[in-house]
């Protein structure tokens, strides 16, 4: 599963991963999206609807070990709270960047794109692959009507793209219309979808 998944996205900067939230597929996908590259050679950023980011950090070092060269962990609630003042950094900043961030507002898309904008911008130049995940699309929808988000990812998916980014979007696809999501594919290299106990692979 893992090799498969790598190899149908090969190429693709922006993949759409269609799975039920809480499914172990959709678990193991995000796993295997996460680390492209050994961590010493990795750069790699969350933005996490369902989870805390000290939660996030430590269901990775549970789950996969030793954290990447550089991490950053972005909490969107209204009750998040970023830790990053009070807790031990558990890998190295780069230009300043905290390892933990918080977006209070779920509905403010500007302040998540200026936040990963910040890390992008410090992970640049690193030599480390950087690779970003949006855990999930189905929290965004939530908050924001279908047009604002199209375009906020519209720009995001291109800031990634000029960076040479890796980044994959979850979407619960019980969650959305199909013409939601057909619209939304519309921004994405690649989807991969999870029915009837298999991956399909679509590429732009």
């Amino acid at each position: 599963m893992t090799d498969s998944i790598r190899t149908a996205v090969e190429g693709a900067q922006n993949v759409l991963l269609l799975a039920p939230v809480m499914s172990t597929a959709a678990a193991q996908s995000h796993r295997d999206l996460l680390t492209v590259a050994a961590p010493e050679r990795e750069s790699v950023l969350a933005v996490t609807y369902r989870t805390t980011p000290d939660r996030w950090l430590a269901d990775w070092q549970q789950t996969l070990g030793d954290l990447p060269a550089n991490v950053g962990v972005i909490g969107v609630s209204d009750t998040m709270r970023s830790s990053a003042a009070g807790s031990e950094t558990p890998t190295g900043g780069v230009g300043g960047t905290d390892v933990r961030k918080a977006v209070r507002r779920p509905t403010d898309l500007t302040g998540l794109g200026i936040t990963v904008s910040e890390y992008l911008k410090a992970w640049h130049d690193t030599g480390t692959r950087i690779v970003a995940c949006f855990d999930s699309l189905t929290a965004i929808l939530q908050y924001g009507e279908l047009n604002t988000v199209y375009r906020f990812l519209h720009v995001l998916t291109n800031r990634l793209s000029a960076v040479d980014a890796l980044g994959h979007y979850h979407l619960d696809p019980a969650a959305a219309d199909e013409q939601t999501i057909s619209r939304l594919k519309s921004l994405f290299d690649a989807s991969i979808e999870f029915t009837d106990d298999e991956w399909t692979v679509s590429r732009r």
